[in-house]
């Protein structure tokens, strides 16, 4: 089926655009971009273009035979990825996204612990 890619573009930036202004202000500094493609490798390789130092994305809780057919793109991202990545369940409440308290770091003494548990500091601090 065809489909005019620069009109369906424009319109997700569009969109994006307004929920930018939504949840973050009309002030904000966010940098809006929108790109054809698999999800995982566009994110990948936009974080990598823009020399992000976290990738943020949201977890929609597939599970059985939805998650074998469709994937997570979630999943294919944080097993390339080589910056820390924020996952967010779809089900926590909109104002407990605005916090970061306590952070637990999982260690199991190997060789990335000292690294896990690095990067988790930074956070908290």
């Amino acid at each position: 089926m065809a489909y005019d890619v620069e009109r369906l573009t424009s319109d997700a930036e569009t969109e994006l655009r307004a929920l930018v202004t939504e949840v973050a202000g009309p002030s904000s500094t966010v940098e809006v971009a929108v790109r054809t493609g698999r999800a995982d490798h566009e994110i990948l390789a936009r974080a990598s273009e823009c020399g992000a130092d976290l990738i943020a994305l949201g977890t929609q809780g597939l599970g059985g035979v939805r998650k074998l057919l469709f994937g997570s793109v979630t999943e294919k991202v944080l097993r390339a990825v080589r910056i820390p990545t924020l996952t967010v369940p779809l089900h926590v409440p909109r104002d407990e996204h605005a916090r970061i308290g306590a952070i637990v770091a999982g260690l199991d003494l190997e060789e990335e612990s000292e690294h896990v548990a690095a990067h988790a500091a930074a956070l908290a601090q």
